[in-house]
């Protein structure tokens, strides 16, 4: 759909958010989608550059995973857009890999939530990451299942609910307090491929690539 279709008619006539998608890793690929010139008539769009770097970044083995691969994009679309506060960030969706399927380690996958909660824009969740759906496999039909599969859509059968659950009140209380909704994200402090300091908005959040059975020291 051309740009000027999407902001002119469906966006501005409509009276929900619209959020346009195209699946590149480079930010200057998705650019086309988003060709605002300012900040009020940014048009939202999934950060699909950000999924690969939560991917690579929070799953594999250890010498795969890099952090600076969450760093690195976080640099580069902040490069290229004038308002990241918009951006859709996703690690997963009904095309792409389950980050549950891609490790198993609960602690990558808190880490890359964390990521989708306290980085620039709007959180956007796929179903069933609450519940820990992925196990089966990464491809279809394992990233589309039924969440009745799992745990019959419990909100004590893993972890993850309550984690979110206090995300989102962690998140809905900043919003209140400052302009953290509409800040960037500072990489503040850096430990090799495995450790990553981001400052918004006043608010430090440590990210870590390092599996549950390991703990770390940071130095700021």
């Amino acid at each position: 759909m051309p740009p000027e279709i999407w902001i002119k008619n469906l966006s501005k006539g409509s009276a929900m958010q619209l959020v346009s998608f195209a699946l590149q890793k480079c930010p200057t690929t998705i650019r086309p989608t988003w060709p605002a010139t300012k900040a009020s008539e940014s048009t939202p769009s999934y950060h699909s550059p950000m999924m690969y770097g939560i991917e690579e970044s929070f799953s594999g083995n250890s010498s795969w995973r890099d952090i600076n691969k969450v760093a690195f994009f976080m640099w580069q679309t902040q490069q290229f857009f004038n308002d990241t506060s918009v951006l859709g960030t996703f690690v997963e969706n009904h095309d792409q890999p389950r980050l549950w399927s891609l490790t198993n380690d609960a602690s990558l996958t808190f880490n890359g939530l964390v990521t989708i909660f306290q980085y620039d824009g709007i959180p956007i969740l796929y179903y069933g990451f609450e519940q820990d759906v992925g196990s089966d496999g990464p491809a279809d039909p394992y990233n589309r299942e039924a969440l009745w599969l799992y745990t019959n859509y419990s909100s004590t059968a893993t972890p993850t609910y309550g984690r979110i659950t206090k995300l989102n009140k962690l998140r809905k209380y900043l919003s209140t307090s400052g302009h953290f909704l509409t800040a960037q994200s500072q990489n503040v402090a850096q430990q090799g491929s495995q450790d990553l300091a981001i400052l918004r908005a006043g608010v430090l959040t440590v990210l870590t690539n390092v599996r549950d059975q390991c703990s770390r020291d940071m130095d700021f």
